[in-house]
């Protein structure tokens, strides 16, 4: 240990987990970050409502963000302070903190002066010579001022190893619950939202129409929003557009082109025709 801080180790080794936590945390909002604008790297800003797709894409999505949640709160823990004593692990109200308790008592036996073989011991020593040297109405030795300093020193490096060990407890505890179902879970929950929401592009492909058709596009307002967001020119579709069909595709869509007018500046527009009357624009 620092000859300057008698401490300094367990102050880093706790720093070092923090860190680390921090690092958790951090990768949990990278993950949410990337769902919410994976639209833009994905298909599913293209895909309608009635594919059932979207909607596994969509649950996929919302598992993963579930199951983030979770490692979330507990690195949180990890990283928030919290105020203790040595009466908290010399009097245990929970698993950890006699777990904490042991283990440290273990690691005394060999830093300690053999008087004071355990923290329960230890402690009682300390709150003797706290009072002795600080109770007015008790009789004071000419060393009781020494003897509670040295008590303190010995004190502060129990405390330092409680809460240390205290943290490397939580920290085990975070890891050992990712790995073994939050995890893998997260990475199951976001390989399913890229594979549902890009589609393979063979279902794309269709058979070819033997002999091309001219069909009626409905003029509703989604359609007129499709050929206004993709920049079509009004005239070309607002009063019954049509397309040329040239394939039917998957899932009873039919893919085609905006059908030209005569006098009017349409260019080549590639559609899809969806089963419910609605039209995509590629």
């Amino acid at each position: 240990m620092s000859d300057s801080d008698p401490y300094a180790d367990y102050n880093n080794a706790r720093a070092a987990m923090r860190e680390t936590a921090k690092w958790i945390v951090s990768g949990a909002a990278a993950l949410i970050i990337f769902v919410v604008g994976a639209s833009t790297v994905s298909s599913l800003g293209s895909m309608s409502s009635g594919q059932w797709r979207f909607w596994a894409a969509i649950g996929a999505a919302v598992a993963g963000l579930a199951l983030c949640w979770w490692p979330f709160t507990k690195a949180i823990a990890v990283l928030r302070p919290q105020l203790m004593t040595l009466r908290n692990f010399v009097h245990p109200s929970d698993e950890t903190f006699r777990k904490v308790r042991d283990s440290v008592n273990n690691v005394l036996a060999s830093q300690l002066p053999p008087a004071y073989p355990t923290l329960q011991v230890f402690s009682a020593y300390y709150e003797t010579q706290r009072r002795a040297a600080f109770d007015p109405g008790s009789a004071v030795a000419a060393d009781a001022l020494a003897r509670f300093k040295q008590a303190r020193t010995i004190h502060g490096l129990g405390l330092q190893m409680c809460l240390t060990e205290y943290m490397a407890c939580r920290f085990d505890e975070l890891i050992r619950s990712i790995k073994r179902w939050p995890g893998p879970a997260i990475v199951a929950a976001f390989i399913a939202f890229a594979y549902f929401a890009n589609p393979p592009k063979e279902a794309e492909g269709g058979k070819p129409i033997a002999h091309p058709q001219v069909l009626d596009i409905a003029t509703t307002t989604a359609n007129n929003e499709a050929f206004a967001n993709a920049k079509v020119a009004e005239i070309c579709y607002k009063t019954q557009a049509k397309m040329i069909a040239l394939e039917d595709l998957v899932g009873n869509r039919i893919s085609g082109v905006l059908a030209p007018r005569p006098g009017a500046p349409c260019e080549r527009t590639r559609l899809i025709l969806l089963a419910d009357g609605r039209i995509e624009i590629p």
